[in-house]
């Protein structure tokens, strides 16, 4: 698991995925970044430990260097899943998140209040009900997995 450690809150998430994993018999292992450029070598201990898979917590500095990310978890061959569909746009093996319009959409909606005098602490915090899923089939190759059929039919997208 890729996380910037900068954050406060970013405890609580590892904590929560700690034992979202143990539910499922898998062995997490934090990986720690305080700066961008040290993505690569964080990357290249989760292949010397033998990491299987690679998630990548939601941050947007994350979506911006998907693709180098996407290229080295290949690299190491470890199947990356990442919060948003355009990840797997850049090469991670599935893309799972909140769907991209609603964002924007809400965004647009919350401005507009806001610009009309509206008070953003009297607007209430809302959370996504829609989320899509792609899968980059490229990526399911070049590290030899078979993605099973029922995945593929779930996908809102597949990548060729």
């Amino acid at each position: 698991m890729l996380f910037y450690s900068v954050y406060p809150w970013i405890v609580s998430v590892v904590d929560t995925l700690r034992q979202s994993a143990l539910t499922v018999q898998i062995q997490l292992i934090p990986i720690a970044i305080e700066y961008v450029d040290e993505i690569a070598g964080a990357l290249a201990r989760a292949s010397q430990q033998r990491a299987d898979a690679l998630i990548v917590v939601a941050d947007p500095t994350f979506t911006d260097r998907a693709q180098q990310i996407a290229q080295l978890a290949i690299a190491g061959r470890m199947a990356s899943v990442g919060y948003s569909t355009a990840l797997a746009d850049a090469g991670f093996l599935i893309g799972y998140g909140p769907e991209s319009y609603w964002f924007y959409q809400r965004t647009a909606y919350f401005a507009a209040r806001i610009l009309r005098g509206g008070a953003p602490a009297d607007m209430p915090v809302e959370q996504p009900t829609k989320f899509e899923m792609a899968v980059n089939l490229r990526t399911a190759r070049a590290l030899g997995i078979v993605i099973p059929q029922p995945t593929l039919l779930r996908a809102d997208r597949v990548i060729e």
